[in-house]
């Protein structure tokens, strides 16, 4: 786990090989935590046979005595049932401290779909942030400040190279909300807009530019500061230049803490218009990315061309590793549903073993006697499987707000089918410990339905 979390890190910072140590206060508290909670466990549970006197303990325990229940009450659901149905359904119902394993069941569930929705929330902001938002296909930055005739010259000479682009102020700058700051990627386009290159959108939907005195900040950015629409933030530019402006909306972004602003705001405030340094780029169809970089590199006033695609692929490559955590996840999950299935199962034979007899003596087949019980088990299953959704829903939830990186943003997506295979997964880890358990039951003498409570 710790070696997990430590590649994790790696992703944003260069840092040396994880070292171990051992921590004696930290392993005392697990260890003490650990056989508190089994020995509370084991007190509650023998609690009260502890308090009967050897006779009584020594009498076989007699079944408990049956009673209707809610369902009987619904003649059309009722009646559709057949007898063994209704018999499952009613087990069920009258064995209450049995349905406890939901809560273990629900769990399993729970893990599951927190599992496949970290694999949903970390596996596509690679798509999500070079297919959808940032959609250019180069950054140019050119070794001095572009003039109108620069900007010109540009576009008219690399029509066999760049199919459209747009001239744009890029720089580092320091955006501060109720005394924190942050460090911010600051663009700021010459045509007072970013259409075609930069999608500026919110839950599906568009995010005007921003006019004079506004600026449009990225939704990580304002989570880290606590910033909402129409909060008042200062920014400060490279050269120490501050401006007050007003946040007109958040924007989906994933990679890098991005700011935008018009450069009307930034001649109103800071007295003189912004140096446009950079370009955005998209290439000319057909072309490869990398030879066009490498010319549009070897030009005297182009100082660095940076590659959406080389971006994209060191982000994908740096978060394969985190893919780990959800097989982790799932070998948990499984690990839990084979405890809980497998003491729910085990329990319900041992309470049961005269009654599991008596049906072998009156006729039932292994497959039959098997299925009575399978039957409860897995009614119980999918009532924790039910659960498992909501709580996993909240547990993923809970899990992504505390995955904050500061220059990287995880969205909370679950797709459909991750609840699906959370479901298919639950109910196969019950079929398998059920399957297993059925060897058992074949083992179970009839002549155990001679004993007698007398």
């Amino acid at each position: 786990m710790p070696r997990i979390i430590w590649s994790i890190y790696a992703v944003l910072y260069d840092i040396t090989d994880i070292s171990f140590f051992f921590n004696p206060s930290l392993f005392s508290g697990t260890v003490f935590g650990y056989f508190l909670c089994a020995m509370a466990a084991t007190w509650y549970v023998c609690r009260l046979e502890l308090r009967e006197v050897p006779a009584i303990l020594m009498r076989p325990k007699a079944p408990k005595a049956g009673k209707r229940i809610v369902l009987e009450r619904l003649p059309f659901f009722w009646n559709r049932l057949n007898f063994l149905h209704k018999v499952a359904v009613r087990n069920v119902a009258q064995y209450k401290q049995r349905m406890l394993m939901i809560i273990g069941i629900g769990g399993c569930t729970a893990l599951l779909v927190t599992g496949f929705g970290l694999y949903d929330s970390i596996t596509d902001i690679v798509d999500y942030q070079f297919q959808e938002i940032s959609t250019y296909d180069y950054l140019i930055n050119f070794t001095d400040p572009l003039t109108d005739e620069d900007i010109r010259d540009f576009q008219d000479g690399h029509h066999a190279l760049v199919s459209d682009s747009i001239p744009a102020c890029t720089q580092a700058m320091e955006i501060t909300f109720d005394g924190t700051s942050k460090s911010v990627s600051a663009i700021i386009p010459k045509t007072d807009t970013l259409d075609g290159f930069i999608s500026l959108r919110y839950a599906g939907t568009a995010i005007p530019f921003p006019d004079d005195g506004e600026l449009v900040i990225c939704e990580n950015l304002a989570q880290l500061l606590g910033i909402s629409a129409g909060d008042t933030v200062t920014v400060t530019d490279e050269e120490l230049g501050s401006m007050t402006l007003t946040v007109s909306g958040l924007m989906e972004n994933y990679v890098t803490n991005y700011i935008f602003l018009s450069p009307k705001s930034y001649v109103n405030q800071i007295g003189q218009p912004p140096d446009y340094n950079s370009m955005l780029a998209k290439t000319q169809t057909g072309l490869d990315l990398y030879q066009t970089a490498a010319q549009l590199l070897d030009e005297e006033d182009i100082s660095n061309v940076t590659l959406n695609a080389d971006t994209a692929e060191t982000i994908d490559n740096s978060l394969s590793s985190m893919i780990y955590i959800v097989y982790i996840v799932i070998v948990c999950s499984g690990a839990l549903a084979f405890i809980v299935l497998y003491n729910l199962t085990n329990i319900n034979i041992n309470e049961r073993i005269r009654e599991i007899a008596t049906i072998k003596v009156l006729g039932f087949y292994p497959r039959e006697t098997s299925a009575y019980l399978t039957r409860e088990s897995l009614i119980l299953t999918g009532m924790g499987a039910i659960a498992g959704l909501l709580a996993g829903k909240l547990l993923h939830q809970y899990v992504m707000t505390q995955v904050k990186l500061d220059a990287m943003f995880f969205p909370v997506i679950i797709k459909p089918m991750s609840y699906v295979y959370a479901l298919i997964l639950t109910f196969f880890f019950a079929i398998l410990i059920n399957s297993l358990m059925s060897l058992r039951l074949r083992k179970i003498s009839m002549t155990e339905s001679l004993k007698s409570i007398e």
